[in-house]
């Protein structure tokens, strides 16, 4: 199993879902990240991810926790670094780099020695059932997420449909996630 064709068949099989499948394993990723998060501090910061068309749409989640006074933080793309910022509303996007939505009000931007915990919710092309990740291949994440020791939470979502029942192929500058939600199916590493 190769990287390349693992990515190119999930972003086929993920383009072709249905809607209505679609908007219930958004709801159902929703639900169980919504039970993630309340074990955890809610002073703790969540980065978040704005969907591309095809990908989980769980912004009803982060409207919830916008209202809760949750702080939410979401990527820019720079040349290889994401940077995230704070958003306070989910009205405040603009297209950016990839035709990713971003934050168009840039004004307070994550800085590590804020916190000493923080969540990452985290998109992928493809997971395996060992929490590992197939991304676009450019290492945004990667990047990103290597900085971070144990004080990261990472949840990887996904459709169902983009769960690999084989193991992916692990390189060593990925990073694994600590769990991968998968439609209704919640995945810890090292179970």
């Amino acid at each position: 199993m190769d990287v390349a064709s693992v990515r190119k068949n999930c972003l086929k099989k993920r383009a072709e879902l249905k809607s209505e499948i679609r908007l219930s394993e958004s709801s159902s990723i929703a639900d169980r990240i919504r039970g993630i998060l309340r074990e955890h501090d809610r002073e703790c910061p969540v980065f978040c991810f704005y969907p591309l068309e095809d990908e989980p749409d769980i912004r009803d989640l982060y409207q919830e926790l916008l209202k809760n006074d949750r702080k939410l933080f979401f990527p820019v793309s720079g040349k290889s670094e994401l940077d995230f910022y704070e958003v306070r509303s989910l009205d405040d996007f603009r297209e950016g780099t990839f035709g990713v939505m971003e934050p168009s009000l840039r004004t307070v931007k994550f800085d590590r020695s804020d916190f000493r915990q923080a969540i990452c919710i985290v998109p992928g092309v493809c997971f395996d059932k060992n929490c590992n990740r197939i991304g676009f291949g450019k290492g945004y994440y990667d990047r990103f997420l290597s900085k971070f020791g144990s004080g990261m939470l990472k949840i990887g979502v996904c459709f169902r449909t983009c769960l690999s029942e084989e193991l992916i192929p692990v390189f060593s500058h990925d990073i694994p996630m600590d769990i991968v939600v998968a439609g209704d199916s919640v995945f810890q590493r090292g179970d």
